[in-house]
């Protein structure tokens, strides 16, 4: 069984930096830090965060990863991730670690929101912070999207 979090940014400054260098505003940690506890409630803590570099999403992995007490060397910061549209991120989710049980990937819309409407079957637009969880019965991240099994 492989688990997918998708999950948009945090609310971040909209002037002052470039687009890749916008910060989380406060309201955008403390949403970061109450989607880490969702998680954390849940009992879906991930094996592996993949972030987008760009300042907004790696600050609100880093929340997560805070709250969830994971270790610096379970987030990982991929350039790419700010330019992929959704098949793009399908790509990198198939690449995938097969010792990785649950991914967090953090990114940016239109393509999370483009991501989850192929994994899903359902349109979605994605907010904020919001978090998409989808389990698959797949034995690889390879074949993850063809066993989806279950969509929260």
């Amino acid at each position: 069984m492989k688990t997918l979090i998708i999950m948009r940014h945090a609310h971040a400054t909209n002037s002052g930096f470039n687009d890749f260098e916008r910060k989380l505003t406060p309201e955008g940690v403390s949403e970061a830090r109450e989607a880490g506890e969702q998680l954390k409630r849940a009992g879906v803590v991930p094996d592996l965060i993949l972030s987008s570099s760009a300042v907004r999403a790696a600050e609100t992995a880093g929340n997560v990863a805070t709250v969830l007490n994971l270790s610096d060397d379970k987030l990982i910061f991929d350039r790419t991730i700010y330019n992929c549209g959704g098949e793009g991120l399908l790509e990198l989710i198939h690449q995938t670690s097969e010792e990785v049980k649950t991914l967090l990937l953090t990114g940016h819309n239109p393509a999370v929101s483009v991501l989850a409407t192929i994994l899903t079957g359902n349109r979605h637009s994605m907010r904020p912070a919001e978090q998409i969880i989808i389990r698959s019965t797949a034995k690889s991240w390879q074949s993850f999207d063809e066993f989806i099994a279950y969509k929260e």
